[in-house]
């Protein structure tokens, strides 16, 4: 059996789309992985804090979870911390407080190009070596010019109340398959 996950660092979303972050969490303990683990989700900071707790728990190597939407600076900064000795991570500057409110405001993001693709790993939980990718998850983010990296949860229920999805769904589409096409899906763009 393989006994250890051969990785430095592992960025573990808690809610992926097929699978369980916690699972997962016990699945790296089982394995003795000694790599470092940053926690990443759009859930409450509670769930975070009790989620790093209980990696720790199972032994695991347990760095500060971050909150998403995560600004890029934010994880870069997440990653510098994670080697020995470095400082804690900074706030991602998202502002908590907005969420589009009209029409206008949100078709002008959408017809302006600022509502994005990230790609979320989708990895073999059941691989007997290792957690190789096997896909990824297209995720939209808003690139908001003065509010900074919008979550989903703040204009994608505005998007479907006020008949936008279809439009930001077409956008979505374009974006990802744009992206595969210019880095040949080598360099992914990556969410936690």
């Amino acid at each position: 059996m393989y006994e250890q996950f051969d990785a430095d660092l592992v960025l573990l979303d808690l809610t992926m789309p097929s699978g369980d972050g916690i699972e997962l969490l016990r699945k790296l303990a089982a394995r003795n992985c000694q790599c470092g683990v940053i926690l990443v989700s759009g859930r409450d900071k509670r769930v975070l804090a009790t989620a790093e707790r209980l990696g720790r728990s199972l032994g695991l190597n347990m760095h500060p979870s971050l909150q998403k939407p995560i600004l890029r600076p934010a994880l870069e900064q997440a990653l510098r911390d994670a080697r020995p000795g470095a400082g804690p991570t900074p706030d991602n500057g998202v502002d908590a407080q907005f969420a589009p409110t009209r029409y206008e405001e949100l078709r002008d993001g959408i017809d302006c190009g600022q509502l994005e693709p990230y790609f979320q790993a989708k990895v073999d939980l059941q691989a007997e070596h290792g957690f190789p990718v096997i896909g990824a998850e297209a995720l939209a983010r808003w690139n908001h010019p003065e509010h900074g990296l919008v979550p989903p949860d703040r204009f994608i229920p505005l998007a479907e109340e006020l008949g936008l999805i279809g439009k930001l769904t077409e956008v979505m589409l374009n974006g990802a398959i744009a992206y595969h096409l210019i880095h040949g899906g080598a360099a992914v763009r990556y969410l936690g």
